[in-house]
C-alpha cells in the first residue's frame, strides 16, 4: 500500500509542521511501511517534486478518483469546510473508505468564539467549519493531536476518541548558533541599554499579546527604559496599535513584523526576557523555539498546550497564569536578575524534541494503522 501524503506550499505554522514531518520521513524512508509516498498537493503545477533531496511522484485529485487501488491518507494539516483541495481529499478518502490520518492542530470553535469575544468579528467563512467540524473528524481513522489539551476537547466536547498525541518538534537549526555574519548584520534592531522584552508568533486574541502590552503599560511607570520587540502580524494587530496608543506607550513597542527566522533568533539571544502569554494555545511551538535557542528565561502561559510536556517530562520552567497583574510581576523580577541554571534547563528540554527523535511517533502511527487495515481487508 502507498502513503499519501498531503503537502501544502503555504508557509504558516500547521504547514512548517507538514514539511518538517516528510522531510524526516526521507531519512527513513527504509523503514517506512509503504511501498511509496505520493505527494498530493494544493499547488500541482508549482511545486517541485524533487524536495529536501528526493524525487517525489504525485497524484492529482482525478487520478485518486479513478484508481482502483487503496491509499493511507495522511493530512497534516486541520481540517476544514471549505471548497479546496485539502477538504475534498479529505471527503475522497471518507467516500472511499481509506485510511485517513488528520491533524487536528487547534480547535476552530475556541478560535472562533475567542475572536468574536475580543475583536468583536464574526468570521462567516469559518462557521460551517465550526458546525460540521466534529462530524469530518469522526470519520478519520486517526486524529493526531500535539497536546492534551486539545485531545481533552476532542474527548468531552466531541466524543471523538480515535485520537494520539505527538507533540511538535524542532527542526536542528533552532539548536545551531546565530551565524556571526547574522549577528552583524541584526546588531542594531535591538537597543541593548534597556530593559528589553520580546515575543514572536500570531497575533491573535488568544495568544494573549494585549495582556503583554497591558503589563508594559504598567510596568513603565517604574522603569521608563523597558522596550518591548513583537514579531508577528496579523488583522489584531490594528487593536494592539490602538492598545499602545491608549497606554501612551508607542515609544516602547515595536512592531516588527513578519520577519525570518534568523532575526527570531538574533532577538532571542540578546533581550532580556522571552513572554508568551497565551488564553489558549494547542502546542505553541514559539516557546519550544525559545526554550531551544534564548540566551534569556522564558516565562510562558500555563494555558499553552506545551506547558502538559513540561510536567510529564518532571521539569521545573518558567509558567505562569496569564493575567496583565501576572506579566507585571515576571518584568519586575527579572529586572532583578536571573538564574543562570534555568536557561541550560530551557534548553536541556527543549533537545527532547527534535524532530529527528520525534518522527519514531509517526512511525508508530503508520504501523498502527496499516496493520489494522489490512486486518479489515482480510475480514
Amino acid at each position: 500500500m502507498e502513503l499519501v501524503y498531503f503537502y501544502s506550499t503555504h508557509e504558516d505554522a500547521p504547514a512548517r509542521v507538514g514539511k518538517s514531518i516528510l522531510k524526516e520521513l526521507i531519512n527513513h524512508m527504509d523503514d517506512l511501511p509503504f511501498e511509496d509516498i505520493l505527494l498530493f498537493t494544493d499547488d500541482e503545477e508549482n511545486i517541485d517534486h524533487l524536495i529536501y533531496g528526493y524525487k517525489f511522484k504525485s497524484i492529482t485529485f482525478s487520478e485518486l478518483i479513478r484508481s482502483r487501488n487503496k491509499y493511507v491518507v495522511h493530512i497534516p494539516i486541520s481540517p476544514n469546510i471549505f471548497p479546496n483541495l485539502k477538504f475534498l481529499i479529505n471527503l475522497l478518502s471518507i467516500l472511499k473508505k481509506f485510511p485517513l490520518i488528520l491533524h487536528y492542530h487547534g480547535d476552530v470553535r475556541n478560535e472562533f468564539y475567542m475572536r468574536l469575544k475580543y475583536e468583536k468579528h464574526l468570521d462567516i467563512m469559518c462557521i460551517p467549519s465550526v458546525i460540521f467540524i466534529p462530524f469530518l473528524l469522526r470519520y478519520a481513522t486517526r486524529i493526531v493531536t500535539h497536546s492534551f489539551i486539545v485531545q481533552n476537547i476532542l474527548i468531552d466536547n466531541y466524543n471523538i476518541k480515535k485520537n494520539v498525541v505527538i507533540p511538535n518538534g524542532l527542526d536542528d537549526y533552532w539548536y545551531q548558533p546565530l551565524e556571526q555574519i547574522e549577528s552583524y548584520r541584526l546588531k542594531n534592531l535591538i537597543d541593548k541599554s534597556k530593559t528589553c522584552i520580546f515575543y514572536h508568533g500570531r497575533l491573535p486574541p488568544e495568544k494573549g499579546v494585549d495582556m503583554l502590552i497591558k503589563a508594559v503599560g504598567k510596568y513603565v511607570k517604574f522603569n521608563s527604559q523597558t522596550m518591548l520587540y513583537i514579531a508577528g502580524d496579523a488583522p489584531y494587530k490594528k487593536y494592539l496599535l490602538e492598545l499602545c496608543t491608549k497606554l501612551n506607550i508607542t515609544e516602547n513597542v515595536v512592531f516588527l513584523g513578519n520577519v525570518d527566522r534568523e532575526t527570531i533568533k538574533f532577538f532571542l539571544q540578546n533581550v532580556d526576557v522571552a513572554i508568551y502569554p497565551s488564553r489558549f494555545d494547542a502546542f505553541n511551538l514559539a516557546v519550544m523555539e525559545a526554550f531551544a535557542c534564548a540566551n534569556c528565561p522564558v516565562f510562558f502561559s500555563s494555558k499553552a498546550g506545551i506547558y502538559n510536556f513540561v510536567l510529564q517530562d518532571g521539569y521545573q520552567l518558567n509558567h505562569f497564569e496569564p493575567t496583565t497583574e501576572k506579566i507585571t510581576d515576571i518584568l519586575s523580577l527579572v529586572s532583578s536578575g536571573y538564574n543562570e541554571n534555568d536557561i541550560h534547563i530551557q534548553k536541556e528540554f527543549a533537545n527532547k524534541y527534535r524532530w529527528g527523535k520525534i518522527i519514531n511517533c509517526y512511525m508508530n502511527l503508520y504501523d498502527e494503522v496499516l496493520t489494522n487495515a489490512n486486518k479489515l481487508d482480510k475480514i
